[in-house]
């Protein structure tokens, strides 16, 4: 009898323990997770020519920072050109997709802008050449930057905007070096 007694109490102090353990495992993964995970800061959205257009600055897990835009046209079938195409388009058409950080600015862009998309190719008839495109729908570009290392005042940052949405059939107007002023909690 006494060895069935001890031997339950073993049992009652072993699942305790795992219980226990268990737990300070779990929140280890817990936490590590949260270490892994990227953290975004929405800086600004608005829609402007039926694009929506969101702002954010991300800091990753590798502890790069990126200031990230997403371009959504919200018509059916409707594409952004590239960020490649010239500023002005090729023979005037189309405008390129861009988020430029304007001068003096204490964020530095360390590197070129990114998207999130393929290229591809639109014939324009009228002009007999291809125009840089990305494929209808959004298209996220992404800025590596480095922010002030004071760290703890908020950075105001001026970024120019230009962007312009089309169809196999019509374009919206562009939206062309859109001035936001933001402000990055550090």
């Amino acid at each position: 009898m006494n060895w069935i007694r001890n031997h339950l109490r073993t049992l009652l102090i072993s699942f305790i323990l795992l219980l226990g353990v268990t737990g300070v495992f779990g929140s280890f993964r817990a936490s590590r997770a949260e270490e892994l995970t990227p953290r975004l800061q929405p800086l600004t959205s608005f829609t402007e020519n039926d694009v929506a257009v969101e702002i954010s600055l991300i800091k990753d897990p590798n502890g790069s920072t990126w200031l990230t835009g997403t371009f959504t046209p919200l018509l059916e079938h409707f594409h952004l050109y590239s960020k490649d195409l010239p500023k002005t388009g090729i023979n005037g058409q189309g405008r390129p997709t861009l988020m430029e950080i304007l001068n003096p600015s204490k964020v530095r862009p360390l590197g070129e802008l990114i998207a999130d998309q393929p290229i591809n190719s639109h014939f324009n008839y009228a002009l007999a050449s291809a125009l840089p495109v990305y494929p209808e729908g959004p298209v996220t570009l992404r800025l590596p930057v480095e922010l002030p290392q004071n760290g703890k005042d908020n950075t105001r940052l001026e970024l120019s905007v230009t962007y312009m949405a089309c169809s196999q059939q019509t374009c919206l107007a562009p939206v062309i070096d859109k001035v936001l002023s933001l402000v990055i909690r550090q």
